[in-house]
Parts: C-alpha cells; sequence; structure tokens
C-alpha cells in the first residue's frame, strides 16, 4: 500500500510540474507565458545630413542616444555618448549595445531615445532628437527608417544592422 501511496504521490507531482512534452518538445511554463530572458546585441547607424553647400561636409556630432526598451522591457541602456569637447565629425553615427537581457518575445522590437548636437563656434545647435515611442522591429534590420526625429530635418534616418538574440 505504501508503494502504492507514493507512485500516487508522484504522479500527481509530475503532472502538476511546469512542463510538457509534445511533439518532441519539452515547454516550460514560462516558455509559454512569454517569460523567458534572452540577451540581445543590438547595433544602429543613424544617418545625418552633411553641412555646407549640397550638404557635403560633416557635422560636429555630439549627444547620447539610449535603448530605453526591448520588447517592453524597461532597460535604459547608453548605446552611443560623445560630449562636446571629444565630439565625432561625420555625417552617421553607430550606436551598439551587448547583451542586454529582456524577455523574449516572437515580434522583437527596441525603442530608442537621445538628443544629436552639432558643435559650432561660440555653441552648438540640437541636429535632430529621437521620438522614444517609435518601435525599431529586429524585421526592419537593414531598413532605412525614417519619420522618427522631432525638432530638425537634419537626421535622415535610423537602420538596425544588428538584433540578435541568444
Amino acid at each position: 500500500m505504501k508503494i502504492y501511496k507514493s507512485a500516487l504521490i508522484m504522479a500527481i507531482a509530475l503532472s502538476s510540474s511546469f512542463t510538457y512534452a509534445g511533439e518532441d518538445k519539452i515547454y516550460s511554463s514560462s516558455i509559454l507565458n512569454g517569460t523567458t530572458k534572452k540577451s540581445y546585441f543590438i547595433d544602429f547607424t543613424i544617418s545625418i545630413r552633411g553641412e555646407g553647400g549640397g550638404h557635403s561636409h560633416d557635422r560636429e556630432v555630439f549627444g547620447q542616444v539610449h535603448v530605453n526598451s526591448i520588447n517592453s522591457s524597461e532597460v535604459d541602456s547608453e548605446a552611443w555618448a560623445k560630449d562636446k569637447s571629444h565630439y565625432d565629425s561625420t555625417k552617421s553615427i553607430e550606436g551598439s549595445v551587448d547583451s542586454i537581457t529582456a524577455n523574449d518575445s516572437n515580434n522583437d522590437y527596441i525603442t530608442l531615445s537621445g538628443v544629436l548636437n552639432d558643435s559650432k563656434p561660440g555653441g552648438s545647435e540640437v541636429i535632430c532628437r529621437l521620438k522614444p515611442e517609435i518601435p525599431f522591429y529586429q524585421k526592419d534590420k537593414g531598413n532605412p527608417i525614417k519619420g522618427v526625429f522631432t525638432d530638425n530635418i537634419n537626421c535622415i534616418s535610423v537602420t538596425i544592422t544588428r538584433f540578435d538574440k541568444i
């Protein structure tokens, strides 16, 4: 009787566990609920209009860009930053974040925020600000995305160049 009772308790415990098998796969309840965590590796490029006749001259860019969220998980990770005394003379900036942990999703996206400035003799001017509510999806990787800036027309687009998860 003790063996039968032990087997019954074991069967109940196993049937109420958080995993089940199907089609030669084992699913955890956290996977089924979409709460598994993944590490994300993100790279992006922000294209900027040059200065001068024909916009041919580089801008002296400084500022900050942050990844605010991944799949609605707040992360607030700095992806690019230059101060006024260490600006980049360029027509594009490249931001990068490595190994941000966030919830997994079937439709991965990030949001960005930040301000880009142009260093000028005697001061500086805002080139553009990123709209923090705009999602950048993994499926859009490699495609320039426009209409994601405020304040000025000097920023052209954001292109996600890497969006990997492990």
